[in-house]
């Protein structure tokens, strides 16, 4: 069950970023792509899983689901990580020199 205030940050979140993306073209699609992930991540963590249970790879079956919260989780920490390098400046050039 998606709650709503969950939705309500992580939409925050996205708004804070493309606002703080908006001087650079270039910075807009990294926010779009990795924000976008990410909340992929925290949505449909339940939905990821079983599209990968079951699948082999090199002979390999997996056999055993993934948590959703730790789906979930990995997808918070991609977002929260993202806005902090945004927002601390370390992934926005200086253009004045």
């Amino acid at each position: 069950m998606m709650l709503p205030s969950r939705l309500l940050v992580v939409l925050l979140i996205i708004l804070g970023d493309l606002w703080r993306a908006l001087p650079s073209h270039n910075l807009l699609w990294a926010v779009v792509l990795c924000d976008g992930s990410a909340a992929g991540l925290i949505f449909f963590s339940k939905q990821l899983d079983d599209i990968t249970f079951g699948t082999t790879l090199r002979g390999g079956q997996i056999n055993a689901h993934t948590p959703a919260f730790l789906i979930a989780g990995f997808g918070w920490v991609l977002l929260l990580c993202f806005s902090a390098l945004l927002f601390l400046g370390l992934l926005v050039r200086n253009t004045d020199s």
